[in-house]
């Protein structure tokens, strides 16, 4: 919550880009979980707690919240179901 309902108010192009780091972000712990790599101090942390169906939801739902960027809906409405959805 603290870190997507602030992005309520940002233009659609800096909420599609940091939307797509984040989703790059975990695209990236779902290769560091599958054994390429070495994960630093966060990205272990939260493969201790995350599984990998979980990291793959994440990164799929945040590919949706783009397509529907992309696709004229409102950043409010993407947020507040992105932010349903990473719960």
């Amino acid at each position: 919550l603290r870190l997507l309902l602030p992005l309520e108010k940002c233009k659609r192009e800096a909420l599609i880009l940091i939307l797509q780091q984040l989703r790059a972000f975990f695209a990236d712990l779902l290769l560091l979980r599958s054994g390429i790599g070495t994960p630093d101090e966060l990205q272990a942390k939260i493969l201790r707690s995350r599984t990998g169906a979980e990291l793959l939801t994440a990164a799929n739902s945040l590919q949706t919240a783009i397509d529907d960027l992309n696709a004229n809906v409102g950043a409010g409405a993407v947020i507040g179901w992105l932010t349903f959805q990473l719960r």
